[in-house]
């Protein structure tokens, strides 16, 4: 996991899956799945995770509550909300919801 920390939390969505979309490409090849927390001085600000086997980006606006928004997103699409620099509330008018019954069991 890799951990950047923000001025704010205004733009935390933006920033965060922008880091997570370069840590995607920059070890594509490498693992499975990518992590990055973004957090202030005052706390956890936003989390995402992208699993490229399911093609799974996980997002969490208040990432103690646990995941907010799960999103079937392929690395083309990842690299398109950042070109974009959609919101969270964006990316969901964006993005296809995950399907449940597709929920991978191997993953937490």
């Amino acid at each position: 996991m890799v951990a950047i920390k923000l001025g704010d939390c205004k733009n935390g969505s933006v920033e965060t899956i922008a880091e997570l979309n370069k840590q995607v490409k920059r070890n594509f090849l490498n693992q499975e799945s990518y992590e990055v927390s973004a957090f202030t001085d005052f706390g956890p600000c936003y989390l995402a995770n992208y699993n490229k086997k399911h093609e799974l980006l996980r997002v969490a606006i208040d990432p103690p509550s646990g995941w907010s928004g799960l999103y079937k997103a392929s690395a083309q699409q990842l690299q398109e909300i950042v070109d974009k620099k959609l919101d969270d509330d964006e990316i969901r008018n964006y993005l296809e919801v995950f399907p449940n019954e597709d929920y991978p069991e191997d993953i937490d």
